[in-house]
C-alpha cells in the first residue's frame, strides 16, 4: 500500500471515523485497516518494526577460509 494512502487512513481515524467508514471510502480490505488502525492505536506508529541481524550468524575469518576451501575443492556444488 502507498504511503500516501496509509497516511490518509490514519488522519481520517484520528478525525473520528470508524474503522467501517474508512473500509467503505478507501476501498481497501478490512484486514488491512484494521490492522493498521491496531498498530496506530497500540504504538501510535504505521510503520514496520526494523529488523536486526542475527547473533548466531558465524563470520569468523576461520570460517570463511573453510568456506573458500570448500568452494575451491567442489565449484559443481555452488
Amino acid at each position: 500500500m502507498k504511503k500516501g494512502r496509509i497516511i490518509s487512513i490514519i488522519e481520517a481515524r484520528r478525525a473520528g471515523h470508524s474503522a467501517k467508514e474508512l473500509i467503505s471510502f478507501f476501498e481497501n480490505p478490512k484486514s488491512t485497516v484494521y490492522g493498521m488502525i491496531k498498530a496506530f492505536d497500540k504504538g501510535g506508529k504505521t510503520e514496520r518494526a526494523t529488523h536486526s541481524t542475527r547473533s548466531d550468524k558465524v563470520r569468523t575469518k576461520r570460517f570463511i577460509a573453510g568456506l573458500k576451501r570448500s568452494i575451491d575443492t567442489h565449484p559443481a556444488n555452488c
